[in-house]
């Protein structure tokens, strides 16, 4: 269907409707699309997620876009930063992720939000653009979602781009506010290894920080830590050694 254009039709409708209930026919449509392309590395599907992206974009925009509209925009960003296609900037979408993340009432439409945002979150120049549009602040906030358990779990994801995030130094104020490394703390008692281990990799790098540091150290963190070394898991007791030596130097 792609190779025959059908994308392109579909695009040219979005733009050309006012009608709330086509352009929620035409966000499941490339939804739909953008799944059977998504382990695709073809240039085919390249040309193809650049070309829906900044319909996606326009579609979420709109100032009569439903709930059905954002939630399947949504679900195609999350493929469409999936793309095997390395080659593709979808960095245009990041502010509208972080708004949505911010401002949406749906927990599937945050939860496909902070996918993309993980997904994008590979590289520093994307990370730099969110930190530039205060991703961080909803990401926080969207660990304190119920834990539904496995690798999909929003609290999953969103300690993995924290601990992305938490590498770019120059922008440690923003961890600084808030409560970022109380709820770190928090979601390293979830009993999740790859979180845990998200977590420990924040706190490694946010604990170089001397203000980070002091603000760790009063949150107690000594149970946690002792917590996390304790797990049969070598990663964690490496990491949690360096938070400790981290903190041993003030």
């Amino acid at each position: 269907l792609v190779e025959e254009g059908v994308a392109q039709e579909l695009i040219k409708l979005a733009y050309q409707t006012s009608n709330p209930h086509s352009c929620e026919w035409c966000a499941f449509a490339l939804y739909q699309l953008s799944r059977g392309n998504i382990n695709s590395a073809n240039e085919t599907s390249c040309r193809f997620y650049e070309s829906i992206l900044p319909c996606i974009i326009y579609l979420c925009e709109l100032n009569f876009s439903t709930d059905i509209t954002k939630r399947f925009c949504s679900a195609a960003f999350a493929h469409a930063t999936l793309s095997k296609s390395k080659d593709m900037n979808c960095a245009m979408a990041i502010p509208l992720l972080v708004k949505m993340l911010r401002d949406e009432e749906s927990q599937t439409i945050k939860k496909y939000c902070a996918s993309s945002l993980f997904n994008l979150a590979d590289s520093n120049d994307n990370c730099y653009k969110m930190l530039d549009s205060q991703a961080l602040k909803p990401v926080v906030e969207l660990t304190q979602s119920p834990h539904s358990g496995g690798d999909s779990d929003p609290k999953v994801i969103c300690a993995g781009i924290i601990s992305r995030l938490s590498l770019h130094k120059q922008y440690y104020d923003q961890f600084a506010s808030g409560n970022v490394l109380k709820v770190l703390l928090e979601l390293s008692a979830v009993d999740h290894r790859l979180t845990q281990r998200r977590v420990v990799i924040a706190l490694s790098n946010l604990s170089q920080n001397e203000e980070l540091k002091l603000k760790l150290l009063a949150l107690n963190p000594i149970p946690y830590i002792i917590s996390l070394a304790s797990e049969r898991d070598e990663y964690l007791r490496r990491g949690c050694i360096s938070i400790v030596c981290n903190m041993s130097y003030l």
